[in-house]
């Protein structure tokens, strides 16, 4: 488990967050500007969100254009987008605050089988005797 939350915690690459930010304020409209502030503004983004994941990030853009973001017709600020990725993030924070309490979890048990009558048993047989089966759902 301390792997999984490693892994789902590991931070975007700052070349993703750009173009992720790049796709979500197409959606709005974007003055023209100059390189050197369009560099500047990305660095904004970069910083705001360094230390996300890249699916924390994808999901609060998801979210921040999505039918429950009363404020989606906005354009979002780096703060914005960060508090939502937050937010996406309280699984894996609960995870790591359940390893470090040293909370073992049970092992998952294989689904137990349903018992299959002899009224099922029956059945079976005769639909496939009738195609001509050898075999259905695992009995005979």
């Amino acid at each position: 488990m301390s792997q999984a939350a490693d892994y789902l915690g590991r931070p975007a690459p700052r070349k993703w967050i750009a173009g992720r930010v790049v796709s979500l304020l197409s959606h709005y409209f974007v003055s023209q500007q100059d390189e050197t502030l369009a560099a500047a503004v990305a660095e904004d983004w970069c910083a705001m969100l360094a230390d996300y994941p890249a699916w924390a990030i994808a999901n609060a853009c998801r979210w921040w254009m999505s039918r429950e973001n009363p404020r989606k017709h906005c354009k979002p600020l780096p703060g914005d987008i960060q508090d939502r990725a937050h937010i996406e993030m309280e699984p894996v924070r609960a995870a790591r605050i359940t390893i470090a309490r040293g909370v073992a979890l049970p092992k998952p048990q294989p689904a137990a089988r349903p018992e299959i009558t002899e009224e099922e048993r029956a059945r079976r047989a005769a639909v496939v005797a009738s195609l001509g089966l050898k075999r259905i759902g695992g009995e005979a």
